[in-house]
């Protein structure tokens, strides 16, 4: 029965998640319909322009004291257009407001990338889990409360008995628990990984080892 539960608590999530989706993209096609009607009311020329792809080159060349100055409707149409084109992002902008577990292993972050790229962009090919690394690590700062680390960070104890619910969410089999076929479902939500690892950190809660310690066993996850 516990299963039960939890699988109809699973589905239903997964309905109000696309219900969630679909509002959002229909919010940021509003938006950007706005952002971009204020853009041709400043740059009459933009309304020639062929491709979105060259509406972001212009609005990227806008500068202070070129007359007009970046209006706050260019900036924002830029951040519309940096969203909707870079999957990355978007991800982030996904699983990091729902993360649980204070440590997320590179390895984890690619195969929860996987797994979310294909549910969201189904007809798209998903990058290489080095080009991911790279990608996140550009842009990790603008999430505040997220760091990354090159060097090895402790798992703190409390992880080892925090469920992750990105693992049920996006059904990262990979991080479920071999063979477990129990009504637990949090069991299977465990981290299992390395005591220490490299990945995406949680300010203030992992403290990396000493920068000047190497250690040739530990392969960046």
């Amino acid at each position: 029965m516990a299963a039960k539960r939890f699988d109809d608590v699973a589905e239903t999530a997964r309905a109000l998640e696309a219900q969630a989706k679909k509002l959002r993209r229909e919010a940021q096609a509003a938006r950007t319909k706005a952002y971009a009607d204020a853009l041709v009311a400043v740059f009459p020329e933009v309304k020639d322009m062929g491709s979105a792809e060259e509406v972001l080159d212009f609005v990227k060349g806008l500068k202070p004291g070129t007359g007009h100055g970046t209006p706050d409707a260019c900036l924002a149409l830029l951040d519309d257009f940096r969203l909707t084109n870079d999957p990355v992002r978007q991800f982030l902008d996904d699983v990091l407001i729902r993360a649980t577990w204070d440590v997320l292993p590179w390895q984890f972050v690619f195969d929860l990338y996987r797994r979310w790229f294909i549910r969201n962009n189904p007809s798209g090919r998903c990058q290489s889990r080095k080009s991911l690394i790279n990608d996140v690590k550009g842009i990790i700062s603008d999430y505040e409360g997220w760091d990354y680390s090159d060097n090895p960070v402790s798992i703190p104890d409390e992880m080892y008995d925090t469920p992750e619910g990105l693992i049920g969410i996006y059904e990262v089999r990979e991080w479920e628990e071999p063979g477990y076929r129990g009504s637990n479902s949090n069991r299977s939500y465990l981290y299992r990984g390395s005591k220490r690892t490299r990945g995406l950190v949680r300010v203030g809660v992992a403290a990396s080892e000493d920068a000047t310690t190497t250690d040739s066993t530990i392969e960046e996850e």
